[in-house]
């Protein structure tokens, strides 16, 4: 009899899920939702309703179940830096609150430099160079004087919470890679950091941290226990094969560099737990799929999204110009005042982000940044974009275009002989 895991992946624009068996090595037939969007008014809130997407979440098992397939476990991974305090039988206390939310950095100037004061250097490279206003720690800490502190507190990620939802005998345990993206763990002694926790200054409840892909939970809907969740960028880099001797270059929605960290260095990059107790080092939110959908919305407003990109990369081969914008005029929409150039703006356009990618690979791991992996819709699919980033490097294309879903399936393998 097959082997079959269940694979989850809660996004930030869609929820994915589907079966893969261990003889296969390919995914099946992925069921696709769109995630719950923001319900606050507010431009600085974002909040998820937390029983509308775990309806959406319920919708995917019910759809796993259907198939009548004998299911070994199901692992799940998703958006990072997205939570929620609960209390202790994780019943929610708050909404959800995105990575996207920028509650934390109302009426402070000089953010960073502000809240790296409060926290200090130590903190910062223990916890893996990021300060930004959607860190779980900065918009906990923002909204404590909120909570009922009379009560007992628990701190969830979106995905342990999901978890716990769809578990029986759950157990509160957290994989490094998801607990790190609250931005209050020692990523080197793999441990809740003091300095985190005394900036917090109140009591709430925090799951074990572990390494391994440990079964936290049972599901009764699909007879089989549930993994700890794991971080989808981990998870994605995973499933692009990221190794050390290589570089993913991720080109989606968002996009981001990334490369097995080099242990004998210090760097001001990003660093972030990996598996098999590696870490990774990387540059994120990179121009990349809205950025692009901008642009070809501003220079083709007349045409319907399929064509206007096709004519976008059409342009941008025929039309070729070595001319390249300042990344934040391009970000603020200021291709206008350039439409007498605009056969060859698709070009310029790509130049620009494409050296947004340039400088980041440059100061990535250099023993990996000889050979490139390009994953992601945009990076998979745009050939000029992947010549001109590339630039003469050794680069090949991801075997899959859904490389969070490989990167769990690929994972299930590694505990078929826990099974």
């Amino acid at each position: 009899m097959k082997q079959s895991f269940a694979l989850l992946d809660v996004g930030g624009t869609d929820i994915k899920s589907c079966i893969s068996s261990f003889e296969d090595s390919h995914l099946q037939d992925i069921y696709r939702s769109k995630t719950p969007g923001n319900i606050q008014n507010d431009k600085n809130l974002y909040e998820i309703n937390p029983i509308a997407l775990l309806r959406e979440v319920e919708n995917h098992v019910i759809s796993i179940q259907s198939t009548k397939i004998k299911i070994m476990g199901l692992m799940i991974s998703g958006q990072m830096g997205s939570w929620i305090v609960s209390d202790t039988k994780n019943k929610p206390i708050t909404n959800l609150i995105s990575w996207q939310d920028n509650r934390a950095a109302l009426a402070i100037t000089n953010f960073s430099k502000h809240i790296i004061e409060r926290l200090g250097a130590e903190w910062l490279q223990k916890s893996g160079n990021e300060v930004r206003p959607g860190l779980p720690l900065l918009g906990l800490e923002s909204i404590k004087k909120n909570l009922p502190l009379d009560r007992n507190l628990r701190l969830h990620t979106l995905i342990s919470w999901v978890s716990s939802q769809l578990s029986e005998d759950y157990a509160y345990i957290s994989h490094i890679t998801d607990s790190a993206s609250t931005g209050m763990v020692d990523i080197n002694s793999k441990t809740w950091s003091i300095d985190a926790l005394n900036f917090l200054d109140f009591d709430i409840e925090l799951p074990e941290i572990d390494v391994q892909l440990k079964a936290i939970g049972y599901s009764s809907a699909l007879s089989c226990p549930i993994y700890a969740p794991v971080g989808d960028q981990q998870a994605s880099l995973y499933g692009a094969e990221l190794g050390t001797e290589n570089t993913v270059v991720n080109i989606g929605t968002g996009g981001q560099v990334a490369a097995i960290a080099n242990s004998n260095r210090l760097t001001s990059l990003q660093t972030r737990p990996y598996f098999n107790g590696e870490t990774i080092e990387t540059r994120t939110h990179l121009p990349a799929g809205r950025l692009i959908s901008k642009c070809v919305s501003t220079l083709f407003p007349k045409e319907d999204s399929t064509k206007a990109f096709a004519h976008f990369i059409q342009q941008s081969e025929v039309f070729e110009s070595s001319e390249y914008l300042n990344l934040d005029s391009l970000e603020k929409g200021n291709l206008l005042s350039a439409l007498d150039k605009r056969n060859y703006l698709p070009s310029v356009v790509l130049n620009t982000i494409a050296n947004a990618y340039k400088a980041a690979l440059s100061e990535i791991n250099a023993k990996s940044s000889h050979k490139l992996i390009f994953a992601g819709g945009v990076g998979q699919k745009f050939k000029k974009l992947q010549t001109v980033i590339a630039e003469g490097k050794n680069y090949e294309i991801a075997k899959s275009e859904e490389t969070t879903l490989r990167g769990l399936m690929l994972l299930s393998k590694t505990l078929q002989n826990r099974i």
